[in-house]
């Protein structure tokens, strides 16, 4: 089950659009390319977590730099979280 939806922008920036559902849970999991993420609009409650660390709250317009390999997750929100992924 997909709990989000990609548009890409470009080959490297994908709109991801993320929908909040009460049954299920972000995965842990790491990429295999360093990414920036850019918060476009955040719902209430959405969070994000890098293996280690306290969840951060995100907020619009927060940037975000995720190295390769890195264990991270979203806590699910209340209302829709759209994010612009940079692929580096």
């Amino acid at each position: 089950m997909n709990f989000y939806e990609d548009c890409y922008i470009d080959k490297n920036i994908i709109k991801r659009t993320f929908k909040p559902m009460s049954d299920v849970d972000c995965p842990w999991h790491r990429d295999l390319e360093d990414r920036i993420i850019e918060v476009l609009r955040s719902g209430k409650g959405w969070k994000f977590q890098v293996d280690n660390e306290l969840p951060v709250v995100l907020k619009n317009k927060m940037i975000l730099s995720i190295p390769k390999k890195v264990f991270h997750r979203l806590i699910m929100g209340e209302e829709e979280l759209i994010l612009k992924i940079i692929l580096n």
